[in-house]
């Protein structure tokens, strides 16, 4: 089914030149009748397993699939000119960079916490390899 017009005109996004082939490290296709890219990664990671927290990456062209997020588009320039952003993983780094919380629960469905132990409990005995 097409979308509405005005939604669809609120979820295109500006051209961004870049660079890149079939044959690059940054793999990109693109048309061979004006050269516009066509298709590639939109998302890049490099991960530092020494450091997790010194992970870098880059999603294209946001973190929010909402056009009326200031996150929709927020990554597409960087992207296009191979920047990245941190890719956080300890629960402290995160905490501490965290600016919005969405927490999505079911209608009707009550928040329900437990602690740490309880959830081991639940999980029961794992193995280690």
């Amino acid at each position: 089914e097409a979308l509405a017009p005005e939604l669809a005109a609120r979820l295109r996004l500006p051209p961004r030149p870049m660079g890149g082939s079939g044959e690059t490290a940054n793999n990109t296709r693109y048309g061979p009748d004006d050269f516009s890219v066509r298709g590639g990664a939109s998302f890049r990671m490099v991960l530092d397993v020494g450091e997790w927290d010194a992970a870098r990456m880059t999603n294209s062209p946001g973190q929010s699939a909402d056009p009326d997020s200031v996150h929709f588009d927020d990554l597409l320039a960087p992207w296009a000119e191979l920047d990245s952003r941190p890719l956080l993983y300890s629960r402290q780094a995160v905490e501490a960079a965290t600016v919005e919380r969405i927490e999505l629960r079911p209608q009707g469905a009550r928040r329900r916490t437990i602690s740490s132990l309880q959830r081991r409990q639940a999980m029961g005995p794992r193995s280690r390899c």
